[in-house]
């Protein structure tokens, strides 16, 4: 689920980075997340590990070095 949420908001600008505020706005509609206490981050404990994770299913994500720890962009699919 946290997979799919990330593609929706991230697929809206294609190539360029997505805020991370949208992501963890569109990641609160999933059933006990959290960017607090022990369980943050489906239990993965950073926004990075997370994305990291998420980029690892999906190869529409990309997930850069950033000064911030990570930005987050979209890939389409290729013609």
């Amino acid at each position: 689920m946290a997979v799919k949420c990330t593609l929706r908001v991230t697929s809206l600008k294609p190539y360029k980075y997505t805020a991370r505020a949208a992501i963890e706005r569109e990641l609160q509609k999933i059933p006990g997340f959290t960017t607090f206490g022990q369980n943050k981050y489906l239990h993965l404990g950073s926004y990075q590990a997370l994305m990291r994770e998420i980029a690892k299913r999906t190869n529409r994500i990309k997930v850069d070095p950033s000064k911030y720890g990570v930005a987050v962009r979209y890939v389409p699919e290729e013609d």
